[in-house]
């Protein structure tokens, strides 16, 4: 993504937030490594929001769920894949 999105429906005050979020992640020459994490409860809508984020920004999301064997005692991380993921 070499511009910011069009962003001709959204108030202001969202254009004002977006835009300093693509200056502090150096769009459109540079892109500055960023990690935001989210938690809460589950149901919450923890994943709802990543994918939204993800979209807006134009960044990928990973979703540690993923990477997690809970069918194990205690649950266990599928490290190297993450490792993978995360680079």
């Amino acid at each position: 993504m070499d511009t910011e999105p069009d962003m001709k429906q959204a108030p202001n005050s969202y254009r004002g937030l977006l835009s300093r979020a693509w200056k502090e992640l150096g769009y459109p020459h540079e892109r500055r490594p960023v990690l935001i994490g989210i938690d809460g409860r589950p149901g919450a809508g923890k994943s709802s929001l990543a994918s939204w984020l993800a979209w807006q920004l134009g960044v990928p999301a990973i979703h540690l769920d993923l990477f997690l064997m809970p069918d194990r005692v205690p649950p266990e991380w599928r490290l190297d894949d993450l490792t993978r993921a995360v680079q």
